[in-house]
């Protein structure tokens, strides 16, 4: 099973853009059958709960810091394993109740042995973070691209079917 989930705030403006790109991606009828999408907004920590079922890869679509806003990129997560950690740092990762970033929620599922080894992140490079609902008109255009992106990386982590 590939696990979609889409982090961020959709009152926050671009923050908003995982969710949005989630809610994109669950209209096509294109996606491989082993697909299951996971709306995290928020709270982590149900994305954390998933991933204790098991997986294969996971897709989090998230926006992210940058120059250029409406910049997507395509990055493969790279989480350090939090109990090699001094235990200060290992309590200020592992003990947050709501795991709103997704870098905190991987950091705990790793800590499980529960964080499949292909995750990877497809973001957008956010131009405004306030309080307000909709995207910026920069990360809006940016999501025809993003989902285009998206798709392709589901497809490769997608297992291809045998030909008899």
């Amino acid at each position: 099973m590939i696990l979609v989930v889409g982090f961020g705030n959709v009152l926050h403006s671009d923050d908003g853009f995982g969710v949005r790109l989630l809610e994109r991606l669950r209209r096509n009828p294109n996606l491989p059958s082993n697909v299951r999408f996971l709306d995290a907004g928020i709270g982590g920590i149900h994305f954390v709960q998933e991933l204790l079922q098991e997986h294969e890869a996971v897709v989090i679509l998230d926006a992210l810091e940058g120059k250029v806003p409406g910049e997507v990129r395509v990055l493969e997560a790279k989480v350090a394993d939090p109990r090699t950690l001094p235990s200060r740092a290992q309590r200020d990762v592992l003990a947050d109740i709501h795991y709103t970033e997704p870098g905190r929620a991987m950091a705990l599922a790793k800590a499980l042995n529960k964080l499949p080894k292909e995750t990877y992140i497809v973001g957008c490079v956010s131009k405004v973070i306030d309080l307000n609902i909709g995207l910026s008109p920069e990360v809006e255009a940016a999501l025809p691209v993003a989902e285009r992106k998206a798709l392709e990386l589901i497809e490769s982590l997608a297992p291809k079917e045998s030909v008899q």
